[in-house]
């Protein structure tokens, strides 16, 4: 649809019965994009969006952090294979940190959304595990919107046991995940 998602999205703007909007691979981009967010500021009853898969840039993930700072309806919003980075990370955060305790996926944030940057993508998958909860902002643990050896799963390793009962080679270590 590319700049023709136009007067789709004037007709989204005043649905208010849609909860589920699919407009991925639709090579959305640059003020489509922002155009976009508008109508999810506006929207009281979309639930879901798939916007996977388009060209929409750090304006976009800018403008989509403030929309999520208000908006209390969206749950799932998919912006994975969209080219985000480390800007988009920061508003994704901060909004998620500070305001909305309701969205709980933003896409495959481990494997895909690499350009939010590690830091960002952590923090905001520590953030989604706590909406997913149901967690609200102030039944939060303070240590979920920041980053530290918590965000770590940390275990000992030790080595296997010798068959002939001798005490390993060295000591136990830590495994850093």
């Amino acid at each position: 649809l590319g700049d023709g998602i136009e007067p789709i999205l004037d007709a989204i703007s005043v649905c208010r019965s849609l909860v589920y909007l699919n407009l991925r691979l639709n090579v959305l981009s640059g003020i489509m994009g922002i155009e976009l967010c508008r109508v999810l500021d506006a929207s009281v009853s979309l639930t879901d969006v798939d916007v996977s898969s388009n060209h929409l840039s750090d304006d976009f993930g800018r403008a989509l952090g403030m929309v999520l700072a208000t908006n209390e309806t969206l749950w799932k919003v998919n912006l994975t294979r969209n080219p985000l980075g480390v800007v988009s990370g920061d508003a994704l955060l901060l909004a998620l940190k500070q305001r909305n305790d309701t969205i709980v996926e933003l896409g495959d944030i481990s494997e895909d959304l690499l350009g939010l940057g590690l830091q960002n993508r952590m923090l905001i998958s520590s953030c989604l595990d706590a909406n997913r909860e149901g967690l609200t902002l102030k039944q939060r643990p303070t240590e979920v919107g920041d980053f530290g050896l918590h965000s770590f799963k940390w275990e000992i390793i030790d080595d296997p046991q010798d068959p002939y009962g001798r005490p390993p080679p060295c000591e136990p270590m830590l495994a850093l995940y």
